[in-house]
């Protein structure tokens, strides 16, 4: 079977459609921008001051840099490296980064799914007392 068969078998270009599209598109939009937004609060920086600590462990000349700074100081308890406290070839935390111990948080966008269900029944009743009335018309 055509796509294109298949295409218009689904879409019917009528408002509950269309409605359908535009939540389903604004829910990933909003979705995607939450997810980017978390990544760079929270998890960038903790990203970067575990790659400095393993470039650090293996010997690597390293910058610190402003973003990392910050996060030793709070999770370390100085940013000068040569004061981290190691055991065993680890490095011993005052402080465990709370980004690493709760998953990612649950979208705020759970009603999305009932709604878009919620316009698809509406859009069937409304097809199925469309149809009666032109049928009707005979």
């Amino acid at each position: 079977m055509e796509i294109a068969k298949v295409w218009n078998i689904i879409w019917h270009n009528e408002f509950f459609h269309w409605a359908v599209a535009f939540v389903l598109i604004v829910a990933i939009i909003v979705e995607l921008c939450t997810l980017w937004q978390y990544w760079l609060s929270e998890c960038g920086t903790t990203e970067a001051a575990i790659k400095f600590l393993n470039n650090f462990k293996k010997g690597k000349n390293v910058k610190l840099s402003n973003k990392v700074r910050p996060w030793l100081k709070d999770h370390l308890g100085t940013d000068d490296s040569s004061r981290f406290r190691q055991q065993d070839g680890n490095f011993i935390l005052i402080k465990y980064p709370s980004v690493l111990a709760h998953p990612i948080p649950r979208s705020s966008l759970r009603f999305v799914t009932t709604l878009c269900t919620a316009i698809g029944l509406l859009g069937t009743f409304y097809g199925i007392q469309r149809c009666t009335k032109t049928s009707s018309n005979w």
